[in-house]
């Protein structure tokens, strides 16, 4: 896109692997470099702007998210800022932090499929008058700032998709790589957590079901111990398979995870509990909303390399951070 108005990309975030968010930013970073804009990361934490040695924000595209040290961020009326989880609930909006003081605002909203409602935001999709960019992202034009709505996606470009991956063979382990619970821990020693937001026990009869059948199941806890990209890559890649197991909230809000994307790109077959990841995957995932049921249709499953290698082609074409950040400039340069 060579007609891109700003004349840098500047993300302000974290540390990989120290935040939630890191992951997509690392992403994004990534993303822009690839389409070979001027691209800068900036690590957020801690930062202070003498340390940046007169670093400019000056006509850039800002990519950050609201806890990123945006308190010390330089707000210039020549960019744009897209800012994750601006909010819109009383006490949660920051938008005047930045209306007035930048050239143009633009939250960054989580894609899902039904709705969002927690702490700092509730909006209805259906409700939105929502244009589709490109798939994974949604744009809704208003007079005071604009919204994206924006899925996260698997850390691999797709020139780094590799399709015989889907070939590597499997141990008789699952290794379940996200957040349980309230997190800082396995099942067993997980922080406990509302029941709405609660994995475990859907979880817990899943693990039940691999024990059963003679699968070992493991965890690695992405609190306490994250591990680095190819680690993850490897572990998923090994495992007898990948299941992304959701807490009601999000099942009920319809939140479509990055896990099922990194899955399905390392060569795993897309396993859910969710109806509306199926729904997006437009019904190629292996479903079930009970625990036992999703082991065995999965293990079932779990050598079909064609319907697999259909997953992987699915993710590769229209969902890495590739295609998030083409959408993403469409929409600053108002494509």
């Amino acid at each position: 896109m060579t007609n891109f108005k700003h004349k840098r990309v500047v993300i302000v975030g974290y540390p990989l692997g120290t935040h939630t968010h890191s992951y997509a930013h690392h992403g994004m970073y990534r993303a822009f470099k690839k389409l070979g804009f001027d691209t800068y990361w900036i690590d957020a934490s801690g930062w202070h702007m003498g340390s940046l040695d007169g670093f400019s924000f000056d006509d850039a595209l800002v990519f950050t998210e609201r806890n990123a040290g945006i308190e010390s961020m330089p707000l210039v009326k020549s960019s744009t800022y897209a800012i994750h989880y601006v909010g819109n609930k009383p006490g949660m909006d920051i938008t005047g932090r930045f209306l007035g003081k930048v050239g143009r605002l633009i939250d960054i909203r989580f894609n899902s499929m039904y709705k969002w409602d927690d702490n700092g935001y509730s909006y209805d999709m259906s409700q939105l008058p929502l244009e589709d960019v490109v798939p994974g992202l949604k744009f809704e034009k208003n007079a005071d700032y604009d919204r994206v709505y924006m899925n996260w996606s698997t850390d691999l470009l797709p020139d780094e998709f590799n399709l015989d991956d889907r070939f590597i063979p499997r141990e008789k382990k699952v290794h379940y790589l996200g957040t349980i619970g309230g997190g800082k821990g396995g099942i067993d020693d997980c922080l406990d957590t509302n029941p709405y937001y609660d994995n475990r026990p859907f979880l817990s009869k899943f693990r039940d079901t691999c024990l059963k059948e003679g699968v070992e199941f493991a965890s690695n806890c992405p609190w306490l111990s994250p591990l680095k990209d190819e680690e993850v890559k490897t572990l998923t890649q090994r495992s007898w398979i990948a299941p992304d197991v959701r807490m009601q909230a999000f099942l009920d809000w319809g939140y479509i995870p990055d896990r099922v994307f990194k899955n399905i790109s390392y060569g795993q077959m897309g396993v859910t509990n969710s109806r509306a990841v199926q729904d997006y995957f437009n019904g190629m995932l292996i479903y079930s909303d009970n625990p036992s049921e999703l082991f065995y249709m999965a293990q079932d499953k779990m050598h079909d390399y064609n319907l697999i290698l259909d997953q992987m082609k699915f993710v590769q074409e229209n969902h890495t951070y590739l295609h998030r950040a083409i959408g993403l400039l469409k929409v600053v340069n108002d494509v």
